[in-house]
């Protein structure tokens, strides 16, 4: 029994099937552009913007849509990793991950709650990691850079009989010293089973372990340039995410499953705070959350249609024990939290004759403490008579409880806050050429209400700002010629707060790159890549006082030579920011400068 596993949807869909705006990066890409974090891959897809605190010992956040960093569901392998213990709301570090340890990411952009439940306002990122399927197999790969940078990682599938396998992965990374103050070391292990059980019947298990230590000055300090206190911001953080599956095919049109899916996070952080210490002063925490979710979930197909019927129920704990200190006085900051949520859904698809596909998802949740919520999607899809072009449209609506860190903070927590809710709607149309051009272009439209935020004045948090958020998102695919292809995107994103002249930090108007693939002789390769990305606006404490500033336009180029003199050795040179360019994401961490690497892979 086959199953095609997509992000957005409890159908077994297939992402050209689907009325949502989806980004895919797979295997054959990632190798190819051969990136040293994972966050680069993420800056290529249309609507995604990425902020990085200086080099990876930095906090690494994404923007999608122009939606705050923590509205964005990560998932790997299917499993939640998001953390609402943390400062940030309950976003994701995307610098905790390695390249080496994926195979597939897949991106939908818009409010997802009427699949997903809780936190996804505006789109969800799944990380699936890294699996073979031909048989038995093993791989090594060996990469150095320069300022001591290397990373190691190695993999093998073993084959169970005719219907099992068994895969682990291992790797550690040391991002060395390319940026000032900057520090990471991570070591990862991943694991895979699958067994079917018969034609109808299949079992499976993933694992994934990551262990990292980073280091770096704080955020808003003003990083190497500008902060007084040279101390670094200190976090080691372990995590655990595990899911346990099984299927069955009932008959010719039934399906079940059930899933339980699992993750764990323990982590210490040390900040020496930002100068002169009145308004962040040194502080610590030590933390830890656990994530238990069990779905069930059936599915139905005929001829022309699909649908999904499933419950879930999702219990959350979170424990952290902290501390603040003011000129030698420590306060303690401790806090716990359990939170459990029942949820129940509905997905339907239908495709007419005519080339029209609808679809509609309808979820109930149940959060303890909350208001129970609907949350609704609708989908259009229409393929015009000679399947060239395609006409897609979506609205849904989505909701995030509040973080625990802002619900139970004994200094600044609030827990009379209001869930943060959006509204979005979206409209795009696909055209393929007669020449097998690709083009794809969509117009967005977001309002996210009641959003969370720190009032210096109450000295706590409050819900009291709406957001409208708008844009353009364009991508295109060129195939030039057989050994040559081009594939470019642009994103347009106006960003509005209702009511008010503030501006939101770390999301550019404008961003635009494009990626050369060309394979000039049977064993060789080079891929270059081009990304522009407009001013923005940013704010630091670096002064001892919030300050405004705007952070100039930059330019990158990225390229990777490949020499493949078979199918089980390959040899790269990459070469990150080529033309050295002087940027800034936050102020006062320049980005890394020219950063070469070199690797090996050697494949059984």
């Amino acid at each position: 029994m086959e199953t095609v596993e997509v992000v957005g949807t409890r159908l077994d869909n297939s992402a050209d099937s689907m009325s949502a705006q989806i980004s895919v990066i797979d295997q054959d890409r990632i190798e190819s552009l051969n990136k040293d974090s994972v966050d680069q891959l993420l800056q290529a897809l249309p609507g995604v913007t990425i902020n990085r605190q200086g080099g990876e010992g930095g906090v690494t956040s994404l923007y999608l849509r122009g939606g705050e960093a923590n509205f964005a569901v990560v998932l790997i392998d299917g499993v939640q990793v998001n953390n609402p213990t943390n400062t940030r709301g309950g976003s994701f570090d995307f610098s905790s991950l390695d390249i080496a340890s994926i195979e597939r990411i897949e991106l939908i952009r818009g409010p997802q709650s009427a699949i997903y439940g809780a936190d996804a306002l505006s789109g969800v990122v799944n990380i699936i990691t890294r699996r073979d399927t031909s048989g038995s197999s093993a791989g090594l790969r060996l990469e150095g850079g320069s300022d001591d940078y290397y990373r190691v990682a190695a993999r093998g599938l073993l084959q169970i009989g005719e219907r099992g396998q068994l895969g682990l992965g291992i790797g550690r990374k040391d991002a060395g010293d390319v940026v000032e103050g900057s520090q990471h070391e991570l070591d990862f292990l991943t694991g895979q089973l699958d067994l079917g059980l018969g034609a109808r019947s299949r079992l499976w298990a993933r694992l994934r372990l990551a262990d990292s230590v980073q280091a770096g000055f704080p955020e808003d300090s003003g990083g190497p340039e500008y902060a007084v206190y040279r101390e670094l911001d200190e976090r080691q953080n372990q995590e655990l995410s595990a899911q346990l599956g099984a299927a069955t095919q009932l008959g010719e049109s039934w399906r079940t499953e059930l899933i339980l899916n699992y993750f764990e996070t323990d982590s210490s952080e040390r900040s020496p705070g930002i100068f002169p210490g009145t308004e962040v002063p040194a502080s610590g925490a030590d933390i830890d959350f656990e994530r238990s979710q069990l779905t069930w979930n059936n599915q139905r197909s005929w001829d022309s249609g699909k649908l999904a019927l499933g419950a879930d129920v999702r219990l959350e704990d979170g424990t952290s024990e902290g501390f603040l200190e003011f000129f030698g006085v420590v306060l303690p900051t401790d806090f716990e939290l359990e939170r459990e949520t029942l949820g129940a859904f509905a997905e339907w698809q239908q495709q007419f004759a005519n080339g029209l596909t609808l679809s509609a998802g309808l979820r109930y949740d149940d959060v303890e403490e909350l208001p129970s919520e609907w949350t609704p999607r609708i989908g259009l899809l229409y393929a015009l008579s000679n399947d060239a072009t395609r006409l897609r449209a979506n609205w849904g609506q989505g909701f995030k409880p509040p973080s625990f860190f802002a619900l139970a903070h004994p200094l600044v927590g609030n827990p009379d806050l209001k869930p943060e809710r959006a509204d979005s709607w979206d409209i795009g149309v696909e055209h393929r050429f007669s020449n097998s051009w690709l083009l794809n272009l969509a117009w967005f439209d977001n309002r996210f209400e009641d959003l969370i935020d720190f009032d210096d004045e109450l000295f706590t948090n409050v819900n009291r700002d709406e957001v409208k958020t708008r844009g353009l998102e364009l991508s295109a695919e060129m195939p030039l010629s057989e050994s040559l292809s081009l594939q470019a995107h642009a994103t347009y994103t106006d960003i509005r707060v209702v009511g008010s002249a503030d501006r939101l930090r770390g999301r550019p108007e404008w961003k635009a790159g494009a990626q050369l693939f060309y394979r000039f002789a049977e064993s060789w390769a080079f891929v270059a890549e081009y990304l522009w990305v407009d001013e923005v606006y940013e704010s630091s404490l670096h002064t001892g006082e919030t300050q405004s500033y705007v952070l100039d336009a930059y330019n990158t180029m990225d390229i990777n030579l490949s020499w493949q003199p078979n199918e089980t050795l390959k040899l790269e040179l990459a070469i990150s920011n080529l033309f050295d360019e002087d940027y800034e994401q936050a102020v006062g961490f320049p980005a890394a400068g020219f950063f070469p690497r070199l690797a090996i892979s050697l494949g059984l």
